[in-house]
């Protein structure tokens, strides 16, 4: 009996844990561990027991015994759930029918995945944070516990001829996405920045040059039109489209537009894309013509007194010889003998923004002694040439009468670019003057600007603008004699036709701007004229003005007693200042060349006369202008 009771009260005071007991009772329970999501590793104490959801059955709790449970799946924070003796004997207490421990986990996401579908159109490339994907892909979230912000991501869409999209979405942003089946569809609106048009340009005559921003050529003809690629760009949605410049030329040929526009040495045109997707494919009928050529002079003129003569001792220079000044008449000289000028009023014409050392263009009228058909004949008549000031010292002859006596090329003006000379002559077919135009090229290819047209044009003005098209202002004379006719300014409008300006008067010559026009009133007047509305203000008694640098002063010829000087007036008709104080010869038909830094003024004087008559007296001079 005594044995019976002491293995009793053994077995007590292993359950109660009774004071004095040798050894306490451990207590067992069925461990119940689930965690939301599934799956996750269960780790007992450290030793990995198995997946959730997971059964640990007898598991034994003593006095001191501490369980640590720990769930673990990727993508997920870690937990631990710790369960003591008194966890495990409370559950047995309170749970008779089920004495089982339940312990649940639910792990906070560290990484979200999102299913999505990229759109950017064909042949894009996407990249999420830098690295390349599929247009189907999962883009995923990643936070680095439950209580930090959750670190957007970077998406990027590439397509060739397109802008680069990146953007940051974050992951509230991604769950907000429009569903694409069973994915979040991403949209990348990419603008357009490099866009090709392809053109076919046909042209009347055959190996026409067809460029494309002054760069490479391809030729074209009427049966085998040129193919070419447009290529235009933008920066982005803000920016304009960039313009392709064609251009269609052929050597020895003009372009020839619709009438009235001016025939040009090429078609140019600047293409917008609109401008070029409206041409559909096709760039047609472009029609160019034959240049008309000066005819070869049949004896060439020897120039025996082209060397530029400078004396630079002296302020004012005599840089070419000069002759006398007749009507129509030159006086006869020896073989090759060179003079400037006649009644009309033939002046050097400087090249607008051109300084020293650059050519004026100016008329020598020569009495020629020749052969033709074996007999001797006098040929009388003027040329163009230009005159180099130093170093080159040099005449460069740019027409010729040819064969015909009586010829006349007068007045020349220069174009602002130093392609075009204009001037009057009596070359035309109905043997009045009208104004032509040659290239200052080694081409010297030859255009009749204002034939036909009634009457007799003379004195030519051209005003190059921005764009460098050339706007012609010149003197007509409405009937075949200029001697008793009212002369009018006449401005070539944008269709190519002439219209008269202004009050009656000849000598326009266009301000460097464009805006305005000086000019000789009938009333021998030099007055200023804005061509838009005719408008002019009256200035001083006068000839032959021209503008200074800054269109804020004119130079002119003002008759001083029985001569001419030279007068320099502000445009508002004050501040008149005489540059050269003489009144014993006469100065006249100035003209102006200017650079940065030097302004010139070109001029015709006999101060240099030895007695009347002499047939040396004349000759072309300047001036360095310095106020």
């Amino acid at each position: 009996m005594w044995f019976v009771a002491a293995t009793i009260l053994t077995a007590l005071l292993a359950t109660f844990g009774l004071p004095g007991s040798v050894q306490a009772m451990t207590t067992y329970r069925t461990v119940h561990v689930t965690t939301t999501p599934p799956g996750a590793t269960i780790s007992t104490n450290g030793v990995v027991a198995g997946y959730s959801p997971l059964v640990l059955p007898n598991v034994g709790f003593d006095r001191d015994a501490v369980l640590k449970v720990t769930a673990a799946l990727p993508g997920y924070e870690a937990q631990e759930i710790t369960k003591t003796r008194a966890d495990a004997d409370a559950i047995y207490h309170k749970y008779k029918d089920e004495p089982g421990m339940q312990i649940a986990f639910d792990l906070p996401m560290l990484q979200s995945p999102t299913p999505v579908h990229f759109e950017a159109g064909e042949g894009a490339k996407f990249f999420v944070n830098d690295l390349p994907v599929d247009a189907d892909t999962v883009i995923t979230f990643s936070r680095s516990n439950s209580t930090a912000a959750w670190q957007g991501l970077t998406l990027r869409a590439e397509r060739k001829n397109y802008q680069t999209m990146q953007k940051t979405i974050t992951k509230e942003e991604a769950e907000a996405l429009p569903p694409s089946g069973k994915s979040r569809k991403v949209q990348f609106n990419l603008v357009e920045i490099t866009h090709f048009v392809d053109l076919q340009v046909s042209v009347n005559v055959d190996d026409a040059q067809v460029s494309v921003n002054g760069a490479g050529s391809v030729s074209a003809g009427q049966d085998a039109p040129a193919k070419i690629t447009l290529e235009f760009h933008r920066a982005d949605l803000t920016q304009p489209w960039s313009k392709n410049v064609v251009t269609v030329s052929k050597e020895g040929y003009e372009f020839r537009p619709p009438a009235p526009a001016e025939a040009t040495p090429d078609f140019t045109i600047a293409l917008t894309l609109d401008q070029a997707e409206a041409l559909q494919g096709k760039l047609a009928a472009l029609t160019f013509q034959p240049l008309k050529q000066l005819p070869v002079p049949w004896q060439r003129v020897v120039v025996d007194h082209g060397e530029v003569r400078l004396d630079t001792t002296n302020v004012m220079s005599a840089i070419t010889p000069g002759g006398m000044m007749n009507q129509f008449n030159p006086h006869f000289m020896d073989d090759s003998q060179l003079f400037i000028g006649d009644s009309f009023g033939t002046v050097p014409a400087a090249q607008d923004a051109q300084g020293n050392g650059k050519p004026l263009a100016v008329v020598l009228s020569v009495a020629k002694r020749a052969i033709r058909d074996g007999n001797p004949a006098e040929v009388i008549g003027s040329e163009l040439v230009k005159i180099y000031p130093p170093p080159a010292k040099k005449v460069e002859q740019l027409t010729s009468m040819g064969a015909a006596q009586g010829t006349y090329d007068l007045q020349p003006h220069n174009t602002s670019d130093g392609k075009y000379i204009y001037f009057s002559s009596n070359r035309s077919d109905d043997g009045q003057y009208h104004i032509f135009r040659i290239r200052a090229d080694a081409s010297r290819y030859l255009e009749e600007i204002s034939h036909p047209q009634p009457g007799i044009d003379m004195e030519p003005t051209v005003f190059t603008d921005h764009d460098g098209k050339n706007h012609l202002a010149f003197t007509r004379y409405p009937v075949k004699s200029a001697m008793h006719a009212e002369p009018h300014i006449m401005v070539q409008t944008s269709e190519g036709g002439f219209a008269q300006v202004g009050d009656p008067g000849h000598s326009p010559v266009w301000s460097h701007d464009g805006t305005r026009i000086a000019y000789v009133s009938t009333k021998g007047k030099i007055c200023i004229m804005t061509p838009e509305d005719g408008n002019s203000v009256e200035l001083e008694t006068g000839t032959s003005p021209a503008w200074l640098p800054g269109d804020k002063q004119i130079v002119f010829a003002k008759p001083s007693g029985n001569s001419y000087g030279l007068l320099i007036i502000d445009a508002d008709g004050s501040n008149a200042v005489n540059p050269i104080p003489d009144a014993s010869s006469f100065y006249s038909f100035p003209t102006v060349s200017y650079d940065d830094q030097k302004t010139y003024i070109y001029f015709i004087s006999n101060r240099q006369v030895q007695q009347r008559g002499d047939p040396k007296c004349w000759g072309l001079y300047y001036i360095d202008w310095k106020q």
